[in-house]
């Protein structure tokens, strides 16, 4: 659902977990999701590593990140996996 200027209504951004936050996630992952900044309050960076998933978030600024996927913050729509 979009307002009149085409940007996603509030509430109804997916919420879209990133597992793993290592080089392939910096590559691939951050350069598209920069992309639509309004999106950034609704993604999670999740790395059994502390300092890379913390690294990343910073990357998106307002995005959460935590260490184990079984303790994500909110429910997520979606997940992209990014580990080996």
């Amino acid at each position: 659902m979009t307002d009149d200027s085409g940007q996603a209504a509030p509430g109804t951004l997916p919420r879209i977990a990133v597992i793993g936050c290592g080089a392939a996630a910096k590559e691939f992952c951050l350069p598209v999701l920069s992309k639509f900044p309004h999106v950034r309050q609704s993604v999670v960076f999740v790395d059994s590593l502390a300092a890379q998933a913390q690294s990343v978030a910073a990357e998106m600024d307002h995005a959460q990140y935590c260490t184990d996927y079984r303790e994500l913050p909110c429910n997520v729509d979606a997940a992209i996996i990014m580990t080996p």
